[in-house]
């Protein structure tokens, strides 16, 4: 099953003259798909096939099961004894892999929270490579926190005097400079988080003589990239 924006991204594509194999070779996708989707007017809904399996008489057992053990766990070889007794005749796996679904189910997840920003006061930045290998392509990309406007710039190279060229050109293209910039763990701006205490980090130098009496930058969370979701979201949206 395509995406909408990938059926979208194909048919254009061919409105642009691109070959099938081109197509392909762009979107990462078979070229039998592509050939099939452009021959649709519209995406046509994926009909999901449900397949019968000998646990389906049991499973509402299961799940009461493994509920009324909550906040345990309840192993798997216990219910493949008991449900036995009522004439399942299949494979432990199965269990194991349904019951990991219901404890999947009932995991509470972490609440993500939407971060607006005032105007002028953030830029969320990163690079993207385009194309790697012997002749590079990557892009430069500054969005703005509260107006999601993007400036995108592409190099051979990320040396960090290209860096802060590409910085300048951004300040110079949005008419100004935010109050801060918001990075992930980039070497072109960090050496070592935490370097001097809790959020005192070990900024590169370099960057950091950049930075002074401009801009204010900022690390996002470790492991946690949603924080500078607006840019990396623009990101997946310039590959496209």
């Amino acid at each position: 099953m395509i995406s909408k924006e990938e059926f979208t991204v194909i048919h254009t594509l061919k409105n642009r003259g691109y070959s099938i194999r081109a197509i392909a070779r762009a979107v990462g996708l078979d070229r039998r798909t592509v050939a099939k989707r452009l021959k649709e007017t519209d995406l046509k809904a994926y009909k999901k096939v449900i397949y019968k399996s000998k646990l389906d008489p049991y499973k509402e057992y299961i799940t009461n099961r493994v509920e009324q053990a909550l906040p345990d766990k309840i192993p798997s070889t216990v219910i493949f004894e008991e449900i036995k007794k009522y004439g399942y005749d299949g494979k432990i796996r199965i269990i194991q892999t349904y019951i990991k679904s219901l404890q999947l189910a009932t995991t509470p997840k972490e609440e993500v929270m939407r971060f607006e920003t005032k105007p002028g006061y953030q830029a969320q930045v990163d690079w993207t490579i385009i194309r790697s290998g012997k002749n590079p392509i990557y892009g430069f990309v500054m969005v703005l926190g509260f107006s999601r406007m993007a400036f995108v710039y592409f190099t051979d190279n990320m040396r960090q005097e290209t860096w802060q060229e590409c910085h300048i050109k951004a300040f110079e293209y949005f008419g100004g400079v935010p109050q801060t910039l918001l990075y992930d763990n980039l070497k072109s701006v960090v050496i070592q988080r935490d370097k001097y205490g809790k959020n005192q980090h070990g900024f590169n130098n370099d960057f950091l003589e950049f930075a002074k009496d401009n801009f204010i930058p900022k690390l996002c969370k470790v492991y946690r990239a949603k924080t500078k979701g607006k840019v990396e979201r623009f990101n997946l949206y310039l590959k496209y």
